[in-house]
């Protein structure tokens, strides 16, 4: 946990609270070339673009318990990738409490938006949700929580899960 600097609070749910925080130390985020870079000085531009160099975001979520959500372990472990979900990149716990650490994703929670959505855009957010939930099914996880509240929209209308909160976990076949 020292190793996470927390900048605010971008939402607090009934059982965690997920902030935007930066790594400490020698971690840059290049808007250019849109990669994270290690540096060995404190450079203030990119040497592949030029672009500035600025911190790079996680959402850190802390639970109020240090077991966190149920399957969540397992989940981390199985390190399945989709594109529509942010996957855990660190779970840790650290003085009694289970943290996580994802990529920063700057959109808007679903919930908080007007539900004025063009058809297609929301055919294409459900098709882009199955193939994700199909994933995990094949996989062995069922029961991931899928609501309004746990999703976000970017202002490209891509859409990512975001919460990962408790799910059952089944022998894989």
């Amino acid at each position: 946990a020292d190793r996470y600097l927390i900048d605010a609070a971008a939402s607090v749910l009934e059982d965690r609270i997920v902030y935007r925080a930066t790594e400490k130390g020698h971690l840059r985020w290049c808007a250019g070339c849109r990669e994270l870079y290690v540096l060995d000085q404190d450079d203030e531009f990119c040497d592949e673009c030029g672009a500035e160099l600025g911190p790079g975001w996680y959402r850190l979520t802390r639970w109020a318990t240090e077991q966190g959500p149920a399957g969540v372990d397992s989940f981390v472990q199985a390190n399945l990738g989709h594109d529509v979900w942010l996957s855990p990149t660190d779970w840790f716990v650290c003085e009694g409490q289970r943290y996580m650490i994802q990529e920063w994703f700057g959109g808007r929670i679903l919930a908080d938006m007007p539900g004025d959505h063009k058809s297609e855009v929301v055919l294409a957010w459900g098709s882009k949700l199955a193939e994700g939930m199909q994933v995990l099914h094949e996989s062995g996880f069922a029961g991931i929580p899928l609501g309004r509240a746990d999703l976000a929209v970017s202002d490209g209308d891509e859409i990512k899960l975001l919460n990962w909160g408790p799910f059952s976990v089944f022998p894989s076949q």
